[in-house]
């Protein structure tokens, strides 16, 4: 088992989990991983880093870590970002109150190229968006960055609704919109991180490189 493809193998299995809300059935992780023939040492961590994530076997229990007062993360107005994401959520409250027959009354106004009805259809999955953003941990974006990277996603997929022949096929589509828009965003953030710590790597082995040819010349 080569490098790239345990990580595409688990890629697939985190982005299976994300389309089911962070859950995964032991069956579902079987199929995915087992093709690989991992040790239990690497099974072990494997699962350990789907914990990390916050993605979830059926049957377990959610895990509740209390933090102590103070130790959340403040923003620049000093604000929690629990509390910035949940305020965010419930402003998104009335936007997202609808019904089926609204929705279905919107794809038909779509597929005949009612821009008005994308726009109350964008904002009707606003909350989606958001919700699915949230169920990614990473530090190569800000909550808020893969927020706007779900919503640059949702845009794009209800402006792709007039291609799609059955109102069946909406929730699907945007969902699956949204989440490859932010996994796009993701794979571009740690490319170039990769990127820059190579560059760094680089810049220090030739600052090394020169400081011990310096040394050299002082003791020649």
């Amino acid at each position: 088992m080569d490098e790239k493809t345990y990580k595409d193998t688990l890629a697939a299995l985190v982005r299976l989990a994300h389309e089911q809300k962070n859950l995964i059935s032991e069956a579902d992780y079987v199929r995915v991983m087992g093709p690989l023939s991992m040790t239990e040492e690497q099974d072990a961590l494997t699962r350990s880093y789907l914990k990390e994530i916050r993605i979830r076997f059926e049957g377990e229990e959610d895990e509740v870590t209390e933090k102590p007062t103070g130790s959340e993360e403040t923003g620049e107005n000093g604000e929690g970002e629990e509390d910035h994401l949940s305020f965010y959520l419930n402003s998104l409250s009335d936007l997202s109150v609808t019904d089926e027959a609204e929705k279905k009354e919107l794809f038909d106004r779509i597929k005949k190229g009612d821009a008005s009805a994308e726009e109350r259809l964008v904002e009707i999955y606003l909350k989606d968006a958001a919700e699915i953003a949230g169920l990614y941990v990473t530090e190569a974006l800000t909550p808020e960055d893969l927020i706007s990277e779900g919503n640059l996603g949702l845009l794009k997929a209800v402006r792709e609704l007039n291609t799609l022949n059955d109102y069946e096929e909406t929730e699907a589509y945007i969902t699956k919109g949204i989440m490859d828009a932010i996994d796009e965003a993701l794979a571009l953030a740690q490319r170039e991180k990769k990127e820059e710590d190579a560059l760094l790597k680089k810049l220090y082995l030739n600052l090394r490189k020169g400081t011990e040819n310096n040394n050299e010349g002082g003791t020649a």
